[in-house]
Formats: C-alpha cells, structure tokens, sequence
C-alpha cells in the first residue's frame, strides 16, 4: 500500500527519501549505522535496503489493522458479478470511426470504501488485430491501465484479468476505434429509457456505452446503450485498504518504529559477516530491536484506538449505541 508505504522517509544519502507523514527513519537508526550493516549480497544500496524494510513494515501494519478490526469488516463482494455488453441473436454492425468507444460505469454512492473489479473483459469486431482496452477515471481523465485482445473478425474473444480499481467513481473502459469497426453490443438489453433505474446494471452502478474524442476521454462524451464490441465482468468490493488509506497518518509511528525494528534485526545476524563494515555489540542490538519492538506495539495499540470506522453500513458494521428504557408505570 503506498499510502502508507510513503509514510515514512530516509535522509543522510546521496538522495533523501521523503516521507509524506514527517517521520524519517535516520531520527532513530542513522544512515551511517546503515551503511555499517548493509550486506551488499542482501541488498545493492542503503536506499534498496530502506525500502524492502519499509515494504514489510506495510504488511505488518495492515495485519495489526484487519485483526484489530476483523469483526467490524464486512468481507464480501457488495453484489454479484456481473456480464456487461451482450449481443442478440443477430450481429449488428458499427463502422470505424475516429473515437474512443466502450462503457462507462458511474457508482451511485458516495462510499469510500468500495472499488470496481473487473474480471474479464472482451470484445467482437469486424477485424482481426489486437485490440488496447484502455482504463480510464472518468472524473479526472487519467488512464489506470490496459489490456489488450488478440480480435478474431466476427468472433466474441474474451481475456480474464484481475483489475481493482480504488477511489474511482466513474470507470470508462475504451479503445481507439479509428480503424476498428466492430458490432454492437448492449450494456441494458431490455433497456427502458422512460425508467428513473434503466441504465442500473446492478443495485450500486448505473452503465452506458459511450464514445468520446481520441485522446481525450472527457471530451464530446456522448452515451448510449451500446457499448461498441466491449464485454466486460464487472462488481464491485468492498475495499479496506481505501479505508486504511483514509486514515494513514494514525500509522506513521507505528511504521517507523516497525522500521527501525527491522534494521535492527538485520544488524543482529549480519554482526558476525566478514563483509560487513564494523563488529557490532550483539547484545546492544538486541536491545534496541526489543525497545522498538515494545514501541511499535504500544504505537499500533494507540492507533487502532483512536481510529474511527466509517459511516458505511455496507463494508463495515457499527455498534448500535445502547440505549436504557424506562418503563413508565
């Protein structure tokens, strides 16, 4: 999780690594100590050393958090995948044009805490080729990622993936369609237009088809019901990490204690290495892991204490608050 990752930074080298939770590890281990430790077998620089500590001090973090929290999480898929962009009984058939076309996906809730994933994508055109799928934030217009598929002319050719989008609202899923032309394909089939849910493609999401200018997927958006050739698997998951995300500055001191726990425990069994810098008092390097060990638990104790679960009845479970009655006589 870089979030957190990030969290914590490392000063005194060639090049300062900067944390964005104003907590650097040189206040405890300096980076003279770590170039007296480093292990140039284990690890090609202090910097690489730094960030595969830090790495881990994610990990264990975020075990600390989903064990303190495990009986508040709802884990589950928030509704059931779902086929998007089907085809009748007959192909119809979409020249090549220059656009951008595929489906857009708009989350009706505001939750934080819950991302799009996409399992398999697809797509039936009128060419044989590869064909880039590209991901795009629909609020901000960047591209998240693409996929690509090896079209077969006439053929629906379908490509299973494991994508996890967090903190997007609105997901458009396009290609270049310049010089594709493709069939159609449906993001409603029985679409009413006349309904206030006939774009719901499930209880969360409304879907459309839409095509935009090349280039610039918020520019001259237009949508429809077809989807230009795209198939898509889509659900959405509740999404914890969005959560931890939220709320990351509650785990700077616990990542920097972690961190400097790691080092010292690498110190430990590279004291007696013959290409190590210095001999190291093992017994001192034991007491410091025990201290920031000691520091890293009371840290993630006061954190987990101080957080707060949103208000989201759908991923989290809230405590109703008791309540005393009183029976009039």
């Amino acid at each position: 999780m870089n979030c957190i990752e990030t969290l914590i930074g490392l000063r005194g080298g060639c090049t300062d690594t900067t944390a964005t939770g104003d907590v650097y590890l040189d206040d405890k281990v300096t980076y003279k100590e770590l170039e007296a430790i480093i292990d140039q077998k284990d690890h090609l620089s202090v910097d690489a050393m730094f960030t595969r500590w830090r790495e881990q001090a994610v990990r264990e973090v975020v075990q600390g958090v989903n064990e303190a929290f495990a009986d508040k999480y709802i884990v589950r898929t928030v509704v059931d995948s779902k086929l998007i962009g089907t085809f009748s009984d007959r192909l119809r058939p979409i020249v090549a044009d220059t656009v951008t076309r595929g489906v857009r996906f708009y989350r009706c809730n505001e939750w934080p805490s819950v991302a799009y994933r996409i399992t398999r994508v697809g797509f039936i055109g009128q060419v044989t080729g590869n064909v880039t799928l590209t991901y795009f934030d629909g609020i901000t217009g960047q591209v998240l990622a693409t996929d690509t598929i090896a079209a077969v002319a006439g053929q629906l050719v379908t490509l299973d993936v494991n994508r996890l989008f967090r903190g997007v609202r609105i997901l458009n899923i396009g290609y270049n369609a310049t010089a594709v032309a493709a069939y159609k394909t449906e993001v409603c089939p029985n679409l009413c237009y006349t309904c206030p849910t006939g774009h719901r493609v499930n209880g969360f999401t409304d879907g459309y088809g839409f095509t935009s200018d090349v280039g610039n997927v918020l520019s001259n958006l237009r949508t429809s019901n077809d989807a230009g050739g795209v198939q898509v698997v889509m659900a959405l998951e509740c999404d914890s990490e969005a959560w931890m995300c939220s709320i990351r500055q509650n785990f700077a001191m616990p990542m920097l204690w972690k961190v400097a726990e790691l080092a010292m425990e690498y110190a430990i069994f590279n004291t007696d290495r013959n290409n190590t810098k210095t001999v190291r008092d093992a017994e001192l390097l034991r007491e410091r892991q025990q201290m920031y060990h000691e520091s890293f638990t009371k840290a993630m104790g006061q954190a987990v204490k101080t957080v707060q679960l949103p208000n989201d009845p759908i991923c989290f479970k809230c405590n109703r608050r008791s309540r005393i009655a009183v029976a009039i006589p």
